[in-house]
């Protein structure tokens, strides 16, 4: 459920960091947020730790001059 409200809440091109992960649960978390839609752009591991940082592509079929009006 978390997953979904991240991704609902990001913006196209957004980015998000989500820190204080076991490595653990990396591929777990990893895998709920690209069923959203959300790509991993980064992962950092340290002694047993991990931070993911994800992004929001802009999926919208219409072409970048008309997305880029409708953005404002």
């Amino acid at each position: 459920a978390q997953a979904r409200h991240l991704a609902a809440a990001l913006a196209p091109g957004g980015t998000a960091v989500l820190s204080g992960l076991l490595v653990t649960q990396v591929r777990f978390v990893l895998q709920a947020h690209r069923a959203q839609g959300l790509s991993l752009e980064r992962a950092l591991v340290k002694d047993g730790w991990a931070a993911l940082i994800l992004g929001k592509g802009i999926t919208s079929p219409l072409p970048l001059r008309e997305r880029q009006r409708s953005l404002g």
